[in-house]
């Protein structure tokens, strides 16, 4: 016999205000914002046929994921043209300057030229274009609106 989920689901509309923490609370309302925004998915629209059940939550909070690492490497980018070193940037991710480096150093690289007056050649394309090549391929990422059939 399988084991039945007793603990609280997207499906249910109290699912938000009961994550373990209260960054969880945050995570599930921004994820129940998106689907929504997004997907046209709710809670209170679920069908047996259409759930909203932890499937759609984990597309939606890849698509989240990658938001995050976009953002990430923006604001590294920020922070190396105002001055601040791999060690700090580092520091401030839990990372080591290597680690912190590896991961984002090409994209950074890619986005400076489009975010300062540096004298130097100009970027081609848009940064929109630069960070959909840079992260095509690393991930799986679905676009808003594109959650695959479940």
């Amino acid at each position: 016999m399988e084991p039945t989920w007793i603990a609280d689901s997207p499906a249910d509309l109290s699912w938000p205000e009961e994550a373990p923490t209260a960054a969880g609370d945050e995570l599930r309302q921004s994820i129940l914002i998106l689907a929504n925004k997004y997907y046209g998915y709710s809670p209170e629209d679920a069908t047996e046929d259409d759930p909203f059940g932890p499937l759609n939550c984990l597309a939606i909070l890849r698509w989240l994921e990658r938001s995050i690492d976009v953002e990430y490497a923006l604001l590294i980018a920020q922070a190396r043209t105002e001055g601040a070193s791999w060690s700090e940037i580092g520091r401030c991710i839990n990372l080591t300057k290597q680690a912190a480096q590896q991961r984002f150093g090409e994209i950074v690289a890619k986005i400076i030229p489009f975010c300062t007056d540096e004298v130097g050649p100009s970027p081609t394309g848009e940064l929109a274009d630069v960070l959909d090549h840079h992260y095509q391929g690393k991930r799986n990422f679905y676009q808003p609106g594109a959650i695959p059939d479940i």
